[in-house]
């Protein structure tokens, strides 16, 4: 039911909003690229997931953005059954269902369920591990084990720092007495695997790679931060307090994690005044152990290049959720029917109004342009916005394009400009250039065609 009900969230999402997203869209023309150069990539150094789509792509009788929608849709009801299973497997019978709504309208997923990313694997793939890890820790059967690293591995290949979830779990499992010798010997298997991945990978996509380990570079990651503390504490801290400068910085940056991971729960934190249930010894330590290491790892990430996006967040909430949630069974189960009714119905909302998008249609102006630009025998030369390039068919570029500084009759010059900035845009360009089209669907920007005179 999770499956079956994150698959139709999906599809109200995409319809909701047509609009790929920027990353989408860079995935996508990763995997033309692939399809049509064998694998010659250059605009990303970690394109698993996008040799993935090209895969997929190709034996897809579906157009390349469909199929790619089609790829997470499916990633994203696995992730979404896994949550309510793992919900699902603390709790009685009877709560089962209440496992699937909470699961479905989970606020961490349903944002982004709109989005073409490789989040979506890497969180399908990073919540199966968890679950082998809890089955091997209670059956102690090896194929668990086997099965989670093998997880891990295809959860690494779409985000690298998936890695850092199979230190926690290796560390959770480990912790549990009379398993010090395992740990240390998994930690020695761990090691062996992250080697192994730089000598496999080190030729073409080493990059991504050493950009993770210079960020666990203590002594260089420290100076640099303290070189930025000093400027900020010089431009926007008194004088007499400058020496605070970088404990202001440090405490301001590491705030973000919690406000991120609040907005990922939403109303889910109310759960917090429903009960007292707390989660079993073993959930306890594994899911206790992950948040301790994937908070770590977000400070250090986020110390080391001021960036925090908050899907970065989500496995943060994800391991939050099975706490929260026994403690909303608990309260359910405590409550009147009327009550009962009401959180049922508060649940299926979220779901629904989750995954809808009211405004998104407004960047409809993107694809209209992209779509006549197309329909014209006029060549472009000139692209502000690489998503109206990627519509109209050509490649979605990472570097600003140069504006040319003659153009010929019948050349097009492509803008997405804020609809208060157009005409003076036209009046800065009238002696050179005519305006041969505006897209305009409601939003605040506005896509101007023009063509040399």
């Amino acid at each position: 039911m999770a499956f079956l009900g994150s698959l139709i969230l999906s599809l109200l999402a995409f319809y909701s909003d047509p609009v790929i997203n920027r990353d989408g869209m860079l995935y996508i023309d990763m995997a033309q690229s692939i399809a049509e150069h064998g694998g010659n990539v250059e605009q990303f150094n970690w394109p698993f997931f996008s040799y993935f789509l090209a895969g997929v792509i190709s034996i897809s009788p579906f157009s390349d953005t469909v199929t790619s929608m089609m790829v997470v849709s499916l990633f994203s009801a696995g992730a979404t059954a896994l949550l309510a299973v793992l919900l699902g497997s603390m709790t009685a019978k009877r709560f089962v269902f209440l496992a699937v709504l909470v699961a479905l309208a989970f606020p961490g997923f349903n944002d982004n369920r709109a989005q073409i990313l490789r989040d979506w694997p890497a969180w399908f793939f990073s919540l199966g591990a968890i679950y082998a890890v809890i089955r091997f820790d209670e059956t102690l059967r090896w194929r668990y084990a086997l099965a989670g690293v093998a997880l891990l591995l295809m959860g690494m290949l779409c985000r690298l720092e998936v890695a850092g979830l199979g230190m926690a779990l290796g560390l959770a499992w480990g912790l549990k007495g009379g398993r010090r010798k395992l740990l240390v010997l998994g930690s020695l298997v761990v090691t062996a695997m992250l080697v192994g991945l730089w000598y496999a990978f080190e030729g073409d996509f080493g990059e991504r790679i050493r950009l993770y380990l210079d960020a666990l570079d203590v002594v260089a990651r420290y100076q640099e931060f303290m070189t930025i503390s000093q400027k900020f504490a010089d431009t926007f801290i008194h004088e007499y307090s400058r020496e605070y400068g970088g404990l202001v910085l440090f405490v301001g940056l590491v705030s973000i994690i919690p406000a991120q991971l609040l907005a990922l729960l939403g109303p889910y934190l109310l759960a917090l005044f429903m009960g007292k249930a707390t989660l079993p010894d073993r959930e306890k330590r594994i899911y206790g152990t992950v948040f301790v290491i994937w908070f770590l790892i977000l400070v250090v990430f986020l110390t080391a290049y001021f960036l925090l996006s908050s899907r970065y967040v989500v496995l943060l909430a994800l391991v939050v959720m099975p706490w929260l949630f026994l403690r909303f069974a608990q309260g359910y189960e405590n409550g009147s029917a009327k009550w009962r009714s009401v959180a049922v119905f508060v649940l299926a909302m979220m779901a629904l109004t989750g995954s809808y998008s009211s405004s998104a249609r407004e960047k409809m102006s993107l694809v209209q342009a992209g779509h006549w630009l197309i329909e014209q025998n006029s060549p472009v030369v000139y692209f502000n916005d690489p998503r109206i390039s990627f519509y109209a068919g050509r490649t979605y570029f990472m570097s600003p394009m140069e504006q040319p500084d003659a153009v010929a009759s019948g050349e097009f010059l492509v803008w997405l400009v804020d609809r208060d900035d157009m005409e003076r845009l036209i009046d800065e360009n009238r002696v050179s250039l005519r305006v041969v089209e505006v897209f305009d669907s409601g939003g605040d920007d506005v896509v101007l065609v023009m063509a040399g005179l």
